[in-house]
């Protein structure tokens, strides 16, 4: 499973011609045979296995950063994040434990998205996500050095590439925990709409 976010950048979300801002890598496997999408305005994701409609199903119902979402459900079935050639900073779990803490700083649902129905074409309004006016004090580098502290990190090497390697629950566990702890005195608020 890849990010094929593209952070609303497209004023209609089209399940099969919206490309992923995601780079490269993901936007060759959402074109892969076998590749499932997630429906979602901003925060596509794409599978290819056994398990890929079921990751991907029910995007839009679930919401962007829950654990009913692609990546929650990848969360809940003790999957693993590899962070290839990237930072923390590109790491969406951490955004999953900050929503099940309820941040006040990421307004769920609260902005008008659009969508192209995959089967019909029509255009229909759906609800995405407002983001933060400011800091975060979890992300990125404290968030990575608790989860280094903890062991929690394996980092390795492909080619002349660095790769994080990490469970999805405990990153979600971790940013989780510091939400609850700097969450509730943090001044940031969502954007204004």
């Amino acid at each position: 499973m890849v990010p094929t976010f593209n952070h609303g950048a497209e004023e209609i979300f089209d399940l099969h011609a919206t490309p992923s801002h995601n780079g490269a890598i993901s936007e060759a496997f959402r074109h892969r045979p076998g590749a499932v999408r997630s429906f979602h305005p901003t925060h596509a994701y794409a599978a290819i296995g056994p398990l890929a409609a079921e990751l991907c199903a029910n995007h839009l119902e679930a919401g962007t950063f829950t654990m009913n979402s692609p990546l929650g459900k990848l969360a809940r079935r003790d999957g693993w994040i590899i962070l290839l050639g990237v930072g923390m900073n590109r790491c969406t779990a951490a955004h999953l434990g900050e929503c099940l803490a309820a941040s006040h700083c990421i307004g769920c649902g609260r902005q008008q998205r659009w969508g192209r129905d995959a089967q019909t074409g029509q255009g229909h309004g759906v609800r995405g996500d407002l983001w933060r006016n400011g800091d975060c004090l979890i992300e990125w580098g404290p968030l990575e050095k608790r989860l280094r502290e903890r062991g929690l990190i394996a980092d390795g090497r492909i080619g002349p590439c660095h790769v994080m390697r990490m469970r999805a629950q405990d990153v979600v566990d971790v940013a989780y925990e510091m939400a609850r702890h700097f969450c509730p005195t943090c001044p940031t608020l969502p954007l204004a709409q």
